[in-house]
């Protein structure tokens, strides 16, 4: 018994003094101070922060959507063609394959400066002439047909920067192009779409109000003909008609898409800047 008694006592000190730094020499160490790390930089720019820059966080999600040599995608409004050329680098300079890219605009300075910035990307020229189309037209009309499957419609709505006020798009001819592209879109297909509250806020009403529409066509909780029905005129701006436009546009796009096709949309938005602009995409994920 008293030997027990000892080994057990002579256990529980060795326990007792294990990472104790002070009971003998050979255990002792000195923690050393972890370097201080250093002051971080601020960046100069954050455009190309995806959780800060809309612009950013849409070429994120592009990127993640679009099969390079499979996919075509259509930039309904090119503008000055900071996105067309996003989009080329993405799918046509380093991929083989059959992926096109549809630029669209109603100007011609617009449809000009894409082209400029296409030709700078030094695409092979058999490549830009068979696989890219710049279309100087109305956004209201998509391509019918695109050889490939679509897997991405892009807008940025409002008017073209440094250019003509009077040439922005309009609430009509907007919602006409949506619908034509849920109609083209492959299944897990993206729509993306960028809205400017502050310049024009009739049409971010009725393109939220639009696919709002589409997030419930698929909704065990609100109806979507409920969510119509209770539609009123838009709260911001004294324009009327932008409701019936919403309407109208909603139920051509239910009578026209495939039974059972479900959306998931999503609105982006800065919190605390009620008028800064809106990424709002949606994704047919049947």
């Amino acid at each position: 018994t008293l030997t027990r008694t000892k080994s057990t006592l002579n256990r529980r000190d060795r326990y007792s003094s294990f990472g104790n730094t002070s009971t003998t020499a050979k255990h002792s160490t000195t923690a050393k101070p972890l370097p201080s790390p250093p002051l971080a930089t601020p960046p100069s720019s954050y455009s190309g922060d995806p959780t800060i820059s809309h612009t950013a966080l849409a070429h994120l999600l592009w990127k993640s959507t679009l099969r390079p040599g499979v996919d075509a995608a259509i930039d309904a409004t090119c503008g000055n063609g900071h996105d067309s050329l996003y989009l080329a680098e993405l799918l046509l300079k380093n991929a083989t394959g059959y992926s096109e890219l549809y630029c669209i605009d109603i100007q011609d300075c617009a449809c000009d400066t894409t082209r400029t910035k296409l030709e700078e990307l030094l695409l092979d020229p058999a490549v830009f002439e068979e696989r890219v189309s710049i279309l100087r037209q109305s956004h209201s009309s998509l391509p019918n047909r695109p050889r490939a499957p679509v897997g991405l419609v892009c807008y940025n709505l409002g008017y073209l920067p440094n250019a003509e006020k009077s040439y922005t798009t309009q609430v009509g001819s907007t919602l006409q192009s949506i619908g034509h592209a849920t109609k083209l879109l492959r299944r897990n297909g993206l729509i993306s779409i960028m809205t400017y509250p502050m310049t024009n806020p009739n049409e971010d009403y009725a393109v939220c109000a639009l696919l709002e529409c589409m997030a419930l066509f698929s909704s065990n909780q609100i109806d979507w003909r409920q969510y119509l029905e209770e539609l009123g005129p838009d709260p911001v701006v004294s324009e009327n008609g932008s409701h019936d436009s919403v309407r109208n546009a909603v139920k051509e796009i239910a009578e026209t898409i495939p039974s059972g096709t479900t959306w998931r949309v999503m609105e982006h938005k800065m919190m605390g800047r009620p008028l800064a602009p809106k990424l709002l995409t949606a994704t047919r994920i049947k």
